[in-house]
């Protein structure tokens, strides 16, 4: 029984070593896991700011490819195929089209405002022009001019307030 007893001890005495062993292990471990947290949460962070940055410059290079194509635009308009200087007039109208084709409905407005200016029609045959202008130009990129979209665009209407206004 004493013999029991000192086998007992001894054995208490081994698992006790082993789970204070476990447990240092234990603790050590989950020191490393809070390094390998913490540099996760660091490398997620550089990810995400890297993923900003590559769509703040996708962002930026839409921009300049906009304006390169815009600007090979109005370079094409600005010679017409026999080789005649455009009117002002047509400038602006052409203008104004790629704005239309490019969404941007605000400077489609200001551009045939300021074609009202310059035109060398009445202000009907200017009306009529420029919808001849719009499907021209809408053809040559391949695509059909739905004039219904056109004609309930808010900036249009307000061109036609306009327009009949100064009649």
């Amino acid at each position: 029984s004493q013999s029991q007893l000192h086998q007992t001890e001894g054995l208490l005495e081994q698992s006790q070593s082993q789970l204070h062993q476990t447990e240092g292990l234990l603790e050590q471990s989950q020191s490393q896991l809070q390094h390998i947290q913490t540099d996760l949460d660091v490398k997620v962070s550089q990810l995400v700011n890297t993923q900003r940055q590559l769509e703040d410059y996708d962002h930026k290079m839409q921009q300049l490819l906009s304006q390169i194509d815009r600007l090979e635009f109005q370079q094409a308009l600005a010679i017409n195929t026999n080789g005649r200087s455009k009117s002002q007039y047509e400038l602006l109208v052409s203008e104004a089209w790629y704005a239309y084709y490019t969404g941007a409905m605000a400077e489609m407005q200001d551009s045939l405002k300021q074609s009202l200016k310059c035109s060398p029609f009445s202000a009907t045959d200017t009306v009529s022009n420029w919808f001849e202008s719009f499907t021209k130009l809408s053809g040559e990129k391949g695509h059909n001019l739905d004039t219904l979209t056109l004609t309930n665009l808010a900036e249009w209407k307000q061109l036609m307030r306009l327009v009949t206004s100064k009649r």
